[in-house]
C-alpha cells in the first residue's frame, strides 16, 4: 500500500510535509509506520532518541502514528 503524506482536508502545509520534504529518512519512517496500522493495530510508536534537559532529567522523543481518535491531539 502506498502512503500519501498529503491530506486535502488541510489548506495549510503540515509540519509533517515540511520535515518529510527535508528528510527521506523521516518520510520513510512515517510511511512505514502508516503501512503497519490497521483496525487491530491502531498505534505505532518509533523511538527517535533520548535526551536530557538542563536538570539532567531524561526525555524520550517518540514519533507516534495512530488511527485511534482518542489519542489525536489538536492541530494547533
Amino acid at each position: 500500500m502506498a502512503v500519501n503524506l498529503v491530506n486535502q482536508d488541510y489548506d495549510f502545509e503540515m509540519v509533517l510535509n515540511q520535515i518529510a520534504a527535508e528528510s527521506k529518512t523521516f518520510s520513510s519512517h512515517v510511511k512505514g509506520m502508516a503501512e503497519n496500522l490497521d483496525s487491530s493495530y491502531q498505534t505505532e510508536r518509533a523511538w527517535l532518541g533520548t535526551i536530557k534537559n538542563d536538570k539532567g532529567e531524561l526525555i524520550q522523543v517518540q514519533l507516534v502514528a495512530t488511527q485511534d481518535a482518542t489519542q489525536f491531539v489538536d492541530e494547533d
